[in-house]
């Protein structure tokens, strides 16, 4: 007689479960490109706070905002940028639930309009 290695008989998941949860995180990493508008909001309102409790503006230039107007732009930048971080790691889940293009098209997208306004925004705050 021949044996037959037991099997399991317990409940599988369906085979796209990963595959749709995948899809579903791919699609929402490469909506947090639209939550740059939303974003800009808060950062602004931020920005403006930060700079108004020493009685400065984003109009002056950097020189003379000094150590506050670096703080200002730093938190700034966190809350403005903070979609994109979030589309990246979206992205990256997505990749590993089973969406492996739209994962990947999610952090790329994210991840270079992140470096390109990252670095576009220092260099026009070096320049002030």
């Amino acid at each position: 007689m021949v044996s037959v290695p037991a099997v399991s008989a317990g409940p599988h998941p369906r085979a796209d479960s990963g595959g749709s949860r995948g899809r579903s995180f791919g699609i929402w990493s490469l909506l947090m490109l639209p939550m740059l508008i939303v974003s800009f909001w808060p950062s602004f309102i931020t920005q403006a706070w930060i700079l108004g409790i020493k009685g400065l503006e984003g109009s002056e230039p950097m020189s003379q905002q000094g150590g506050i107007g670096w703080l200002s732009f730093a938190v700034g930048m966190a809350i403005f940028l903070a979609p994109l971080v979030v589309g990246v790691y979206l992205g990256a889940r997505a990749r590993r639930l089973g969406a492996p293009r739209l994962g990947f098209a999610g952090v790329l997208v994210n991840g270079l309009v992140f470096l390109a306004l990252l670095i576009s925004l220092f260099i026009g705050t070096l320049a002030q």
